[in-house]
C-alpha cells in the first residue's frame, strides 16, 4: 500500500509491505502527497507540492533516485500512468475556478493535451483496457462520474445518478467504483468498443474519510477487499498553550 503521512516539515510517501507488516519511508524531500502505482507496480508517482510543483516517480523499493515527469508552473494535481505505461495523465489548475485533465507521452515526444476542459474536474483514472478514461466533474453544477474514450474522439457519458466522485475501477474492467455522500457505489459497466452502465448498486453506508479531489481508497487487484480511511473515534485535537499563567495574569489586571 502507498500512502502519504503528514509531519509540521510536510508530507511524505510511504510504502506498507502487507506480507512483512513492514513500513517504509519513500520520498524524504519536499512535501509530497497522493501516491499512484505504475501499471507494473514497480514505481510510484507522487505529487509534489514543494518545492519543485510537479509529477514525479521513483521505483517503490527506495532504490534510485526520484524523477520530475512534468512540471506545472500553477501546481498539478495527482499523475496516473496509462496501462501500456506510454501515457501520463494529471489535472492542472488553470486559475480561474476550472482544472483540466491533460495527457501526454511519457517520452515526451508530444505536447500535452487536454482532455478534459471546462469546470472543475478531479480524479482521473485510465479503464484496464486503456480505452476509457472515468473521472468527476461539476460542470452540471453538481458532481457526477463520467466517462470518456482515450484518446477520443467522443463525448462524456454520464456513470453516476444524483451525484458522484473519486471513481476507481476494478482490475477486470467490469465495475467502476465511486462515492455517493458516505455511500460507496459500485456500477457494473461493459467498457470495450462501446461503454454502458448496467446497473449499480450499493455496497455499504460508512463514515469512512473522503477526498473528492483524488480518491481515497482503492480495490484490491484480486477484487475481493476494499482498502478504506477511517478516522479513530477518540481522535481529537492536542492544544499547546504557552505561557498561559501569564496571559491570565494580564486578563485578570485588565479593567
Amino acid at each position: 500500500m502507498a500512502f502519504d503521512i503528514g509531519s509540521p516539515q510536510g508530507r511524505d510517501i510511504w510504502i506498507f509491505e502487507i506480507a512483512s507488516a513492514t513500513l517504509t519511508r519513500l520520498t524524504s524531500a519536499g512535501s509530497n502527497v497522493r501516491p499512484e502505482w505504475s501499471p507494473d507496480g514497480q514505481r510510484v508517482l507522487y505529487r509534489q507540492v514543494t518545492p519543485r510543483k510537479g509529477i514525479w516517480w521513483q521505483p517503490a523499493n527506495g532504490s534510485g533516485t526520484p524523477e520530475l515527469l512534468v512540471e506545472v508552473p500553477g501546481g498539478p494535481n495527482e499523475g496516473v500512468i496509462s496501462p501500456d505505461g506510454r501515457t501520463l495523465m494529471y489535472r492542472t489548475d488553470e486559475g480561474t475556478g476550472d482544472q483540466y485533465v491533460i495527457t501526454m507521452p511519457l517520452d515526451k515526444s508530444a505536447p500535452p493535451t487536454p482532455l478534459v476542459t471546462k469546470a472543475v474536474n478531479w480524479a482521473p483514472r485510465f479503464s484496464p483496457n486503456g480505452q476509457w478514461v472515468a473521472y468527476s466533474s461539476d460542470e452540471s453544477g453538481t458532481a457526477e462520474v463520467y466517462v470518456r474514450r482515450f484518446p477520443g474522439p467522443g463525448g462524456r457519458i454520464q456513470v453516476s445518478n444524483d451525484g458522484g466522485s473519486e471513481p476507481v475501477w476494478s482490475r477486470d474492467g467490469r465495475t467502476l467504483y465511486y462515492r455517493q455522500g458516505d455511500a460507496l457505489i459500485a456500477a457494473t459497466v461493459s467498457a470495450t468498443q462501446t461503454f454502458a452502465v448496467q446497473s449499480r448498486r450499493q455496497l455499504f453506508v460508512g463514515a469512512y474519510e473522503a477526498s473528492g479531489p483524488h480518491a481515497n481508497y482503492d480495490v484490491a487487484p484480486d477484487g475481493k477487499r476494499l482498502l478504506m480511511l477511517k478516522a479513530r473515534e477518540d481522535r481529537a485535537p492536542v492544544v499547546m498553550v504557552l505561557n498561559w499563567a501569564a496571559e491570565v495574569r494580564a486578563r485578570l489586571r485588565a479593567p
